[in-house]
């Protein structure tokens, strides 16, 4: 009797062994082990960052200059990266930015006019679009490593403002300051497009970019009349 109880729970073993085993065998190998497509340092990946730079004053003309640092461009984008192999990759940039420029204030200042203020700004906002070309260097497993991307973008600019500030040592209508912004400025073009690089460790980009069209009309075009084109800064990506 003892020999025909162990002889069936051996059975029932064996056959629940079987039915275990033959589970896993069902499964595909390719959805347990398969490496996801998404990721830092594979086909796609996509993250959004913000960045800060400052404004390069530009020795081109007196008639505009601009105090570096405090004319600076704040942004905000969504960064996505195509990898085609080890080394290289391409992709697109979606973003934001608000960028304001400090004009100094001399006798040389024409823009928008000769008059001086105790501060003059004139800021604006942008919608833009970046392809760019990335390529990699040295090792980094499914990190975004060290790169270097060169670019080409265009934006849209709206709102731009021109805001003057001014102090009276006699009180003009009762006041000692004041503050006069212009809006719908007849002499700013809508469509901008320039060139751009960024050197990238990880999270840490340090990034330079050039607006290769002009900002201002021909009202002060033909007075070779325009504000800094150069802005470079750093970026920090949030993954």
């Amino acid at each position: 009797m003892k020999k025909i109880i162990l002889f069936s729970f051996i059975i029932t073993g064996l056959i629940f062994s079987t039915f275990a085993q033959q589970a896993l065998l069902d499964e595909k190998p390719e959805t347990l082990y398969s490496v996801s497509k998404k990721g830092k340092n594979r086909t796609h990946y996509t993250h959004f960052y913000f960045g800060f730079g400052s404004y390069v004053d530009q020795p081109e003309t007196d008639a505009l200059k601009i105090v570096p640092v405090l004319s600076n461009q704040t942004s905000l984008g969504l960064r996505y990266k195509l990898k085609f192999c080890n080394f290289y990759a391409w992709g697109l940039d979606m973003n934001w930015s608000f960028n304001r420029q400090y004009i100094k204030q001399n006798s040389t200042n024409f823009f928008p006019d000769s008059l001086s203020h105790k501060k003059e700004i004139f800021s604006y906002h942008t919608l833009g679009l970046e392809y760019y070309n990335r390529f990699n260097f040295g090792k980094r497993g499914n990190m975004i490593g060290k790169y270097l991307d060169l670019g080409v973008w265009g934006n849209w600019m709206f709102s731009p403002k021109h805001t003057f500030r001014d102090t009276y040592d006699d009180p003009f209508l009762g006041a000692q300051k004041s503050k006069t912004t212009l809006t719908s400025l007849n002499y700013t073009t809508d469509l901008h497009w320039g060139v751009g690089a960024r050197v990238g460790f990880n999270r840490w980009v340090i990034f330079g970019k050039y607006r290769m069209s002009e900002l201002l009309n021909s009202k002060f075009q033909s007075q070779n009349i325009e504000p800094s084109k150069l802005v470079v800064g750093v970026e920090i990506g949030f993954f």
